[in-house]
């Protein structure tokens, strides 16, 4: 499944805005999305530094200024990457 950055934006902005999830545990929980075996992120990147940031309390408070910022930070990421945020478990 290729999961692209905007659907990445549109879940974190709800989940927190309209269902109060806190910061720490849903970065957890969308990099352990990412992480399946058959999921694909668009720009894994930009997205694992921002998951980094939002885990961690760290950078600008919103994740759409954390995946801009992730964005400057290296040039590279505005090709398209399609590796996952991490490596699947051996269990799954």
């Amino acid at each position: 499944m290729f999961v692209c950055t905007t659907v990445l934006l549109e879940t974190e902005c709800v989940l927190r805005s309209v269902y109060a999830y806190a910061a720490g545990p849903l970065a957890r929980a969308l990099r352990a999305f990412a992480g399946l075996q058959h999921v694909t992120i668009e720009d894994a990147g930009a997205a694992a530094q921002a998951l980094d940031w939002m885990d961690r309390g760290t950078a600008p408070a919103s994740w759409v200024e954390r995946i801009l910022l992730a964005y400057r930070s290296d040039p590279t990421t505005y090709a398209v990457g399609v590796t996952p945020l991490i490596a699947p478990s051996a269990s799954a």
